[in-house]
């Protein structure tokens, strides 16, 4: 029984083992998967959150950019990919796919008009890859580790990549073979 006041919201919850190292007990708040516990029993939860502090403490090579500009730019492909590509990811997920159907109720007819969208998200994103070998430009940034990891998850998912998407294909060849994708 928890305590009164306390939220019904998954906590995280932080405990010292015998050699005074943290270690994380239970997922944080919002059901995330992933997450990092920091010096100091600190945790962080999200990807990009966990990226941009190992951004900062390793910086060579930057997932994020150099320069003001080129931080802006990743961060600007960052978003454009969270909402061209994952959102219509998502909401087959939430809506559509079988595993997620006691989680919410689910309207199959949304669920699955994403198919198109997403079908869209991906002429799109192949489009801006014709002049470029990386989503933001010419080096790999955490916009590639964000589109990676939907395309990814959408093919799990049951939301195959399109073939005809030559530059898309491309791309998803060049990152996938990083040996940081295939840990």
């Amino acid at each position: 029984q928890r305590p009164a006041g306390q939220s019904s919201q998954r906590v995280v919850a932080l405990e010292l083992d015998a050699h005074g190292a943290c270690r994380l007990s239970h997922f944080p708040a919002f059901h995330s998967l992933a997450a990092a516990v920091l010096t100091g029993c600190v945790p962080i939860s999200e990807t990009v959150a966990i990226c941009r502090y190992f951004e900062e403490t390793h910086p060579e090579p930057p997932l994020f950019g150099r320069t003001a500009l080129e931080k802006a730019h990743v961060d600007m492909w960052v978003r454009r990919v969270e909402f061209v590509l994952m959102t219509p990811i998502g909401n087959y997920w939430r809506h559509a796919h079988p595993y997620t159907a006691a989680l919410l109720t689910q309207f199959k007819d949304f669920g699955e008009s994403n198919r198109e969208t997403y079908a869209g998200a991906q002429k799109w994103l192949d489009r801006e890859l014709a002049c470029r070998d990386f989503i933001a430009g010419h080096d790999f940034t955490i916009a590639d580790i964000c589109a990676l990891s939907a395309v990814d998850f959408a093919t799990w998912i049951g939301l195959e990549m399109d073939p005809n998407y030559a530059n898309l294909a491309a791309w998803h060849q060049r990152v996938s073979a990083r040996p940081s994708a295939q840990a």
